[in-house]
């Protein structure tokens, strides 16, 4: 298990540095940090970052298909992938519940546990087979 006490600048939903009221740059706490990394791996399309190609997902890759059980385990292995691709998660320290909620919509439920096996971070998200990837909260 590992253990999650990086952190990093602050970034705003858009993915932009947050500047504070002295004019410098944010800095993040390690919970957000560690938020901002679970949304720049699954956000961030693999191969699109250049400086760092082994960061991001494929979920674009299921916009147009059927939401099905098979897509839908599909998209959870995906997100598994794309959070453990760079070694900072670990796959013991995720549990990820994929629920589908309509006709072109399922909810991801993530859980990251942190060394000592406490809940340290939940994010919810719904991933449209229309729309792609968005946050709830």
């Amino acid at each position: 298990m590992g253990s999650y006490t990086r952190q990093d600048i602050k970034m705003t939903n858009d993915g932009d540095f947050e500047v504070g009221s002295d004019g410098d740059l944010s800095l993040a706490s390690i919970d957000q940090t560690t938020i901002q990394d679970i949304l720049l791996n699954t956000y961030t399309i693999l191969g699109d970052f250049d400086a760092f190609p082994s960061i991001g997902s494929r979920l674009y890759k299921f916009i147009g298909e059927p939401n099905t059980r098979q897509n839908a385990s599909l998209v959870q292995s995906e997100i598994l992938r794309a959070l453990t691709q760079n070694g900072y998660f670990s796959k013991e320290d995720l549990d990820i519940s994929v629920v589908p909620i309509s006709i072109s919509t399922i909810v991801i439920y993530l859980l990251l546990r942190n060394s000592a096996g406490d809940e340290t971070q939940q994010k919810v998200f719904s991933f449209d087979y229309i729309k792609g990837l968005q946050v709830e909260s």
